[in-house]
């Protein structure tokens, strides 16, 4: 039976982890247990939890700084920022829904899991507005990096490295994120019935236009559902007075487009704040794609312009419904597991396609058979998997944080 701790202070995790490593006891780390779904299931005698390190550790809203520890719930670090007019620019995704999880997201597990929404083509990712961590390493060793002001930049940037690394180099146990001001309102436009290579390049001919457009999607829900449209949405974000002058002249652009790519998508509709939110919260708990009955759940990245051929081939191939997120950057495929992929999840024949564009697939959803074949995160290539395996040694010297959860078949 495996041993869950949860250490109330970092001197405790410290000690823990070098009696572990002492003992070459292999460890899982967890926040809230949220993404404990995904990767490759691991063998471990304990599970070190990060949720008995828990609060705000510091706020200064005129300096747009939050920092807290590891354990703290997302929903406390929202609220406290939401009272001040402020939030986390990169748009956390937590991904709880997708897994019908019931845990509670922590704000070290979208650290470390490098997790960003929509917002992310706009204001970057977790990884950019990451500017301070606390850590233990695999010897038990409390590090600090980075700090609490965006001007201190001095030494090796430890922080962005960690950033993404899913809990394979280390606890974390603190984290410090500059914010920004909250927006005064939200409108998004959406247009109805663009197929995916008209839809991508309106998407990148907007992004690239002076109107501040924050986020760009293209929704092909389930392709058995004929009632169902696909639909392109596009976000703007700011004060009233400039909202209106924007939402008009982005309008404008989209007519023209229309009449210069032959394009036929009829009204532009615009959404008012309430119904620009509503829209883009279905895009981040992902349920335009996730259907208890498709329960493999693809998470894949490309250059914008090549996403319409990789996700032509996912509809035709997979029947996959699709969502195209960041402009057509990042897609998410969603689509039925059964006897004939319940093996691989389809991980070679989509890699093989995503391979051919430059890109890389993380299976974010799956049955626990198909990841314990060691298909959930992408194979790394021989350079980079020895660089990654000496950063690996330099921070776990025995291997005892998430062993195998990120290893690839071959690797296992």
């Amino acid at each position: 039976m495996t041993n869950i701790l949860t250490p109330a202070s970092n001197q405790k995790a410290a000690e823990i982890i070098r009696d572990a490593a002492d003992k070459r006891t292999p460890i899982a780390l967890r926040g809230g247990g949220t993404k404990s779904q995904i990767g490759t299931p691991m063998q471990v005698e304990q599970i070190v939890s990060s949720a008995g390190l828990c609060g705000i550790t510091l706020y200064e809203p005129s300096e747009m700084v939050i920092a807290a520890k590891a354990g703290t719930p997302l929903a406390e670090i929202e609220a406290e920022l939401k009272k001040h007019n402020q939030r986390l620019a990169f748009d956390p995704i937590t991904y709880q829904r997708a897994l019908g999880s019931d845990g509670m997201p922590t704000i070290g597990a979208i650290a470390a899991c490098n997790l960003s929404g929509s917002r992310r083509i706009a204001f970057g990712a977790a990884r950019d507005s990451l500017i301070g961590i606390e850590m233990i390493n695999g010897k038990g060793e409390i590090i600090k990096n980075g700090g609490r002001v965006m001007k201190n930049v001095t030494g090796y940037d430890l922080t962005k490295l960690v950033c993404g690394s899913w809990g394979t180099l280390g606890l974390l146990t603190e984290v410090c994120f500059k914010v920004q001001p909250k927006p005064e309102q939200e409108r998004t436009l959406l247009i109805d019935g663009l197929y995916e290579d008209e839809a991508v390049p309106l998407m990148c001919k907007v992004m690239g236009s002076p109107f501040e457009i924050t986020s760009a999607a293209h929704l092909y829900p389930d392709a058995r559902k004929d009632d169902i449209r696909a639909r392109t949405i596009l976000r703007i974000e700011g004060f009233a007075e400039s909202l209106n002058y924007r939402v008009q002249e982005l309008q404008d652009l989209l007519m023209d487009a229309c009449d210069a790519d032959n394009l036929d998508f009829g009204e532009v509709v615009h959404l008012d704040d309430h119904e620009s939110k509503e829209i883009w919260d279905k895009v981040a708990d992902l349920s335009i794609v996730n259907d208890d009955d498709r329960q493999l759940l693809w998470k894949i990245s490309v250059k914008p312009t090549d996403a319409p051929t990789i996700g032509r081939y996912l509809h035709n191939q997979m029947d996959a419904s699709l969502l195209y997120d960041w402009s057509g950057g990042l897609i998410y495929a969603a689509f039925e597991c059964h006897h004939q992929n319940e093996q691989d999840g389809s991980a070679q024949e989509i890699r093989n396609e995503v391979a051919k564009l430059g890109g890389h697939a993380t299976l974010i959803r799956a049955p626990e058979l198909t990841r314990s074949a060691g298909v959930s995160f992408q194979p790394l290539s021989n350079g980079v998997s020895k660089l990654h395996k000496a950063v690996k040694q330099s921070f776990d010297p025995f291997g005892i944080f998430n062993p195998g959860l990120m290893a690839s078949g071959e690797e296992r």
